[in-house]
């Protein structure tokens, strides 16, 4: 059987807009504390993010896309780490708002925000994503949110991840 990538591309869009960029409530894997769980389902397809954040802002994770046809295997992954700042109360919000951006658009951006965003609801933060490979079949970047203009005048970075991901059948 042949997997139908553009199907897959909008389920993740699809699936990403509905889960973490909507604000839902993860659960936790009992076997895993600490972990962080965010499930969708659209027959035949399934969405599942796991997630972890550290007490010093590490965060790290991996998203699977499932097709029923390939069970119990997973046919997509998207893995990710890097560092946020936890004291900075604006970079969760400002996050789900750049990836929420990127999701509805319908566009694939290496699985992450757009390239820049802004928005007036929180004037000095502006994310960023790097990507030199937006291929849905392998993607990889890097992106970031900035402060600018702090008292110091020095602009600071205060999340960052790096991901890749592919197919995998």
């Amino acid at each position: 059987m042949s997997l139908d990538t553009e199907a897959l591309k909008k389920f993740f869009l699809e699936a990403s807009i509905q889960t973490y960029a909507a604000g839902a409530k993860p659960a936790t894997i009992p076997a895993l504390p600490g972990s962080k769980l965010l499930t969708y389902a659209r027959p035949p397809l399934r969405y599942v993010d796991t997630y972890f954040t550290s007490p010093i802002g590490v965060s790290w994770g991996c998203t699977l896309l499932y097709h029923e046809a390939f069970l119990p295997r997973p046919v997509w992954r998207f893995c990710y780490d890097g560092w946020y700042d936890r004291s900075d109360q604006r970079i969760t919000a400002f996050l789900r708002a750049a990836l929420a951006t990127a999701y509805q658009s319908g566009e694939f951006i290496g699985g992450r925000g757009p390239q820049i965003f802004t928005t007036p609801k929180f004037p000095s933060l502006i994310y960023y994503n790097h990507v030199p490979e937006r291929d849905f079949q392998a993607p990889a970047g890097r992106d970031a949110i900035v402060v600018e203009n702090t008292k110091d005048g020095d602009d600071r970075e205060r999340y960052w991840h790096t991901y890749h991901g592919g197919l995998l059948v």
